[in-house]
């Protein structure tokens, strides 16, 4: 059961002034490969980069870090959810003039009962040792001139080193929320042309679920950024054409971070 509500309400006698809202809840389609427990194989080694030039040949691989399908056995949750997503909105629009009008609105988008494969072997209470990390700079190579600070790291106990994976679908206990305010302008179809100009500002806070190319990693459950978007687009009608342009300008902002894989000897 998925129940949406909204409403219009005018605000004003002449009929210029609305507010509208509404709130909806959005089941996501888990798709076949929710319940396969096939999934994609890889494997993943530690690089023994032999010859230094930065670049993997075969023969390379190092130890085994991990390794997913194929002989390896992956399980579902009996009691996995499903997960949805909250979207609530609200708006008000205002007439200026015949044909002009200006609104402004907020939306929320938050996403539940997040669905993620984790490797029962490395759970999060695994990682409890402390360890530093040298950020090795734009060159990748630790050692150099453009080397950055360190970097605080947790990595995995002893025990859990070196054990097969031993994947587990099910849910995490995670949210990701998005909110977006956005201004806008219109100017309705009359004397063959429209147009409409806005603004909006979007901040995200997502969960960042584990998976092959994001591990399963207590040292990093979010991926925050803002993204701020201008946008403008317009229509001309001449007789037996309709011409349209759209003119948008993306920015995009977001918190100074760094995203890497590091190894110490013992890390895996």
């Amino acid at each position: 059961m998925a129940p949406r509500f909204g409403f219009t309400y005018l605000l004003t006698g002449d009929g210029k002034t609305v507010l509208k809202a509404n709130w909806g809840k959005y089941w996501d389609n888990p798709g076949t490969g929710a319940g396969n427990p096939n999934g994609e194989w890889q494997k993943r080694h530690a690089w023994n980069d032999t010859n230094g030039d930065l670049l993997w040949q075969p023969g390379e691989e190092g130890r085994l870090v991990s390794s997913s399908g194929g002989v390896e056995t992956v399980a579902n949750d009996p009691n996995q959810k499903d997960q949805y997503a909250i979207n609530v909105a609200a708006w008000l629009e205002r007439e200026l003039v015949a044909n002009l009008s200006v609104r402004g609105g907020f939306v929320r988008r938050k996403m539940d009962q997040l669905i993620a494969t984790i490797n029962t072997n490395q759970p999060y209470d695994a990682f409890t040792i402390p360890v530093t990390i040298t950020d090795p700079g734009p060159d990748g190579s630790r050692g150099t001139a453009d080397d950055g600070g360190s970097i605080a790291a947790l990595n995995l106990q002893s025990a859990c080193v070196g054990l097969p994976t031993k994947s587990f679908v099910t849910n995490v206990p995670g949210t990701s929320k998005y909110d977006t305010w956005e201004i806008a302008v219109t100017k309705r179809m009359s004397v063959r042309w429209s147009a409409t100009t806005g603004f909006s500002h979007t901040t995200s806070r997502a969960y960042r679920v584990p998976s092959s190319s994001s591990p399963y990693n207590p040292n990093s459950h979010r991926a925050d950024l803002v993204l701020a978007c201008r946008q403008t687009d317009g229509t001309h009608r001449i007789p037996s054409l309709e011409l349209s342009a759209n003119l948008p300008e993306f920015r995009h902002y977001s918190p100074p971070c760094e995203t890497g894989c590091a190894e110490t000897p013992s890390m895996l």
